[in-house]
């Protein structure tokens, strides 16, 4: 009489598997994500279309108290003014060069563009100026 015994290791592999439930990543402009456990860069889907603007605004959703304006182009220079940098200057070091890095990252992922000159007010672990990529290596 004993053979329909049921076996809990079933309901527990279907839970755990809701459990493993992952988001999938909503594209967007902002290619480029700062994963602060791994100190590092991450790579996000990347949109058929790529344009500064649209990176910025992406860019600005995400940062809203920075308020980044596109000051101009020129060659493979991006200008941008960071115009509250209140963000910045709360963050610890890493933390400001984790938003830098996705800003420069993310605008550069738009070609021909290698930097990005940001525009703001110094503070003390963040300078303005020409930032490319290889500024955040071995810095994050």
């Amino acid at each position: 009489m004993g053979d329909s015994e049921s076996s809990s290791t079933s309901t527990d592999s279907i839970a755990n598997t809701a459990d493993a439930v992952v988001d999938a990543p909503k594209v967007s402009s902002v290619t480029w994500k700062y994963d602060a456990e791994a100190d590092s860069m991450v790579q996000l889907a990347v949109p058929d279309s790529l344009s500064i603007d649209q990176v910025l605004a992406d860019l600005n959703k995400q940062y809203q108290s920075m308020q980044l304006d596109l000051v101009k182009t020129s060659g493979d220079t991006v200008f941008v003014k960071m115009n509250d940098v209140t963000l910045l200057s709360q963050m610890g070091s890493s933390g400001n060069y984790g938003v830098l890095a996705e800003i420069v990252y993310s605008l550069t992922e738009v070609r021909p563009f290698q930097f990005v000159h940001l525009d703001f007010e110094e503070l003390d672990h963040a300078t303005p100026g020409l930032y490319d990529r290889e500024r955040f290596n071995n810095k994050l």
